[in-house]
């Protein structure tokens, strides 16, 4: 692997030995699909490794959208110099994607819920795949920027600040679990500069909730055109005639369910969803333009279908070469048997694939097969890009969880990893019980302090609360156990009893 700087010196700086050389240049591979280099062009642009570069991410970018093969005067006059400018400081590649709104209000038969999904697990995965891609010839490789619109139109769809919110959060949740270490968010108030309190998670989102309509009314005061004509823009420019027929499409099964499209006979919901896919059309000029102010160093990507002069239209999740798919948002997933994945419509995969949750939260949907009926109950987790893991299910209700080859001497450490998952509860003595044997034989050496076999069993049978009974005033003691048991195990009975310590703890 080589980065800019390496690249940018000269052979005599180098070696010169041509074989030196030519090894070194061989690490771009120009058509990395195939794992093939061209060492013809390396020689003729070796005094030009960062168009080398340059001009290789961009293709690869290409190849997750729709129009690999497009080579125009728009494409290397737009993107080109962007591309290079960073490549020649060593720094990554910048891309900006405005995508990730929120989920569909649909989710009767076209989403599963308010919350990401495979789709969205798959899409992440799948835009960091393509800057790790970039990585394996280009050590900064790139990155991608998200700027989340879901702000930006939500009150139209009526789809609530607080489903945008969450949603959103999910998503970050998602990035860092799995180390998309190339994915980074942006919010809207990010493009604006908005002054915003320095405050935790939770007061981010207080503060997000109070000024969303204030922070969608800035966005047309500095960036709104009043003399744009979205039907004049249709008529004239074929991406936006292509994102206004899609705003179209995605209305009439956004909105199915509302009462006013119940109820509207069928030219009435044409012509009003002609006006909102107008106003959206509005409302992404300003957002576009934002982004071209406050991001002019990105490479635009897109979600629509374009013609790859303005911006690159990229796939979200895995599709046939051509079809840019749905957007994990208007979808969910069904997986086949064969690991191919499949977007749709809830209502298309109803009948004919089971539905999977994960976390107690409908996740995709998985085709119906005997293979995946066992004796034991095990979940079946699909990998990206390939592969699949088959593992035991664990209880939802009582279990015993064993996590073996865990080193946890530091207490500190083990009471705050305790403290991660509630409230602890204190023992009458403090807030661990270490269990080992006292060399007691008497009642005072119970079960719990000696060597004697002590069956896996509940404890916090001493935690009571007062309740007052409705109904008859009188004050009752009931217990209020635990959730969890938390312990800590030595065990070494293949060693001499008397080396080693042996004994557990235990937090409530």
């Amino acid at each position: 692997m080589v980065d800019a700087a390496h690249l940018a010196k000269t052979p005599s700086d180098l070696n010169t030995d041509a074989h030196v050389e030519e090894k070194l240049f061989e690490k771009v591979r120009i058509d990395s699909g195939t794992g093939v280099s061209l060492p013809e062009l390396t020689r003729l642009t070796l005094h030009d490794p960062v168009k080398i570069i340059a001009t290789r991410a961009l293709q690869i970018i290409q190849s997750y959208g729709v129009n690999e093969h497009t080579e125009n005067q728009e494409f290397s006059a737009l993107f080109f110099p962007i591309a290079a400018g960073h490549v020649k400081n060593n720094a990554p590649i910048r891309l900006v994607l405005p995508a990730f709104p929120a989920k569909s209000p649909n989710r009767v038969d076209k989403v599963l819920g308010a919350l990401p999904d495979l789709g969205e697990e798959l899409a992440l995965a799948h835009l960091d795949g393509m800057c790790k891609t970039i990585a394996e010839f280009y050590t900064p490789g790139a990155e991608v920027q998200i700027a989340s619109d879901g702000i930006v139109y939500s009150d139209i769809l009526h789809v609530t600040d607080e489903e945008v919110w969450d949603y959103g959060e999910a998503l970050r949740a998602i990035a860092e679990e799995k180390q998309f270490h190339h994915i980074i968010f942006v919010r809207l108030w990010d493009l604006l500069d908005h002054a915003r309190p320095q405050v935790d998670g939770h007061g981010d989102r207080i503060y997000y909730l109070t000024c969303a309509a204030c922070i969608r009314r800035e966005l047309a005061l500095r960036y709104g055109e009043s003399e744009y004509d979205p039907s004049g823009a249709i008529k004239n420019d074929p991406d936006i005639l292509a994102t206004y027929m899609g705003y179209k499409k995605f209305l009439a099964s956004d909105l199915a369910h509302e009462n006013w499209v119940v109820a509207a006979s069928g030219k009435e919901k044409k012509v009003h969803f002609a006006e909102i896919a107008k106003e959206m059309l509005i409302r992404g000029r300003m957002y576009a333009n934002a982004i071209r102010e406050r991001m002019s160093d990105c490479v635009r990507l897109s979600i629509h279908p374009s013609q790859d002069k303005t911006k690159l239209s990229v796939s979200l999740i895995p599709q046939d070469q051509g079809n840019l798919g749905y957007t994990p948002w208007h979808s969910c997933v069904a997986v086949e048997l064969d690991g191919t994945y499949r977007t749709g419509h809830a209502a298309e995969f109803r009948d004919t694939h089971d539905l999977v949750y994960r976390n107690d939260r409908p996740h995709h949907f998985g085709a119906r097969s005997e293979l995946f009926r066992w004796s034991i109950d095990v979940d079946f987790e699909f990998l990206y890009p390939c592969g699949l893991i088959i593992r035991p299910s664990l209880s939802t209700k009582e279990a015993t969880l064993c996590l073996y080859d865990s080193h946890a001497e530091d207490e500190e450490a083990f009471i705050e990893q305790a403290e991660e998952m509630g409230e602890l509860l204190l023992w009458f003595f403090g807030i661990i019980e270490k269990v080992r044997d006292n060399g007691r034989d008497n009642t005072v050496g119970n079960p719990a302090k000696s060597n004697e076999a002590l069956p896996m069993h509940f404890d916090g049978t001493f935690k009571l609360v007062e309740q007052i009974d409705g109904k008859t005033g009188v004050v009752k003691k009931i217990q209020q156990p635990p959730t969890y048991q938390y312990d800590r195990v030595f065990c070494a009975s293949h060693l001499d009893l008397h080396d080693v310590p042996h004994f557990g703890i235990r937090l409530i």
